[in-house]
């Protein structure tokens, strides 16, 4: 269930998700297999700040030159390369952000726009990247969703990585149910 979003535009590309080091091969692979070069990868974004979505992150800049986005409390874990989560799992190699998001901002590149929907629970920073994209006239929303709940078997009540787990995950599900519900949802 890990997946890596290649968002083509004509200025160059944002990569939502890296993906394990042992990923990076394959999406490499992929990227080029889609007629693109990895060096247009200008912007590399985060779901959730979990090794097994931004491990590759620090080699992806590397490679690409990209900046790194991250929501408050997902960037500050990138950067020290350690889960900050509730969960605490292993970490990764450090990434250097670029800019930091707060709920609601976007970014653009290439005439594409991408708003943060901040939907911590899961972990500080999680982030919903919603957009629009048309087809035959035809606007569609779409969402690429995050995991909005902490991981089984995390401790809920005054777990000192994440006192405000409960809350956090609440504030994700009210923020959900006031917005409008998107055409296609990517996971």
């Amino acid at each position: 269930n890990i997946a890596s979003y290649l968002i083509a535009t004509p200025q160059g590309h944002i990569l939502i998700d890296s993906g394990m080091t042992e990923m990076h091969d394959g999406i490499t692979r992929s990227v080029e297999r889609l007629g693109y070069a990895l060096s247009d990868i200008r912007i590399l974004l985060a779901s959730h700040a979990h090794f097994d979505h931004i491990e590759g992150h620090a080699l992806m800049r590397r490679r690409t030159g990209a900046q790194v986005v991250a929501m408050t409390g997902d960037a500050e874990a990138l950067e020290s390369g350690h889960d900050t989560s509730a969960l605490g799992a292993i970490g990764w190699e450090p990434v250097p952000v670029s800019r930091r998001l707060k709920d609601g901002d976007t970014l653009t590149l290439g005439g594409t726009t991408l708003r943060a929907l901040h939907a911590p629970g899961h972990t500080r920073g999680a982030t919903i990247w919603m957009t629009t994209v048309e087809d035959e006239g035809h606007p569609y929303t779409v969402a690429f969703f995050t995991t909005t709940t902490p991981n089984p078997g995390v401790p809920l009540f005054d777990n000192p990585r994440h006192r405000n787990v409960i809350e956090d995950t609440r504030s994700t599900f009210r923020k959900l149910k006031a917005e409008r519900e998107p055409d296609i949802v990517l996971v």
